[in-house]
């Protein structure tokens, strides 16, 4: 398995030199690829994709994927900077079927392009249970999963039988941890999504039945901006918890 990090540890990125100080940092600690909170990048490169896949490729490292928030116009900026993996977060206040009718058109837009949209189950949207991720994949042929370790605990999935059942549409694992476990509905992101090893998951279960599975794709560890301490030392936690973690597993 690959293993990546998404931006938003590193908050708002501000001009394109922050960003290859993000990537330099990113490759320096071993990770293979970066995945991209899309509105958080600097402005320039959010306008002219095409200088996320320039500036991506000179710092040599992975595009392993960028968030979507539907947009259907967000296919062709994954296009044009190289993105292989959308994943898709189901906000607004469409009802169910409203969002998996936008769903769909944007994996049949997708497709055309060779670019993978992967639904994510994300607490508060239409997506959260394991009942509505399952009816998603049923009825949307080709529609893959951005799995989140930590949300799916939160919304109290049956994260080995889930792998098991779906491991071949499974394009992207998001990696985070859950302090507590309370209601669903009382989750807090910013103080309840902990990194990798500082809450109340089972990795080793979770690393093994991918393993199980024949996951081999990315491995995405996702935390927030941690108030007080330097991103890269959390990125470095991180990976070097997930790396001991596959290892035990």
């Amino acid at each position: 398995m690959k293993t990546s990090i998404t931006t938003i540890l590193w908050g708002k990125i501000h001009t394109l030199v922050e960003f290859r100080k993000v990537l330099a940092e990113v490759r320096r600690i071993g990770y293979d690829g970066i995945g991209l909170e899309t509105r958080l990048l600097p402005h320039e490169a959010i306008k002219d994709p095409k200088l996320v896949k320039k500036t991506l490729k000179e710092a040599g490292v992975e595009n392993a994927g960028s968030y979507s928030t539907m947009k259907l116009d967000d296919v062709d900026w994954a296009l044009q900077a190289g993105t292989p993996v959308l994943w898709v977060v189901a906000r607004g206040d469409k009802t169910y079927q409203e969002a998996l009718g936008v769903v769909r058109e944007l994996n049949s837009r997708a497709a055309k392009s060779g670019i993978v949209i992967a639904l994510h189950n994300h607490l508060g949207t239409r997506f959260e249970t394991e009942v509505q991720m399952r009816k998603a994949l049923a009825d949307v042929k080709g529609l893959q999963v951005c799995f989140d370790t930590a949300h799916a605990e939160a919304a109290g999935f049956d994260t080995p039988r889930f792998i098991r059942d779906w491991r071949e549409r499974i394009a992207l694992v998001h990696v985070k941890d859950l302090r507590v476990k309370v209601p669903k509905g009382k989750v807090s992101f910013t103080k309840d999504f902990v990194n990798a090893g500082d809450g109340i998951l089972n990795f080793r279960k979770i690393f093994g039945a991918l393993q199980d599975a024949g996951y081999d794709r990315n491995l995405m560890l996702e935390t927030e901006v941690i108030v007080g301490r330097r991103p890269a030392v959390v990125a470095k936690e991180g990976y070097d918890r997930i790396q001991s973690l596959l290892r035990e597993a």
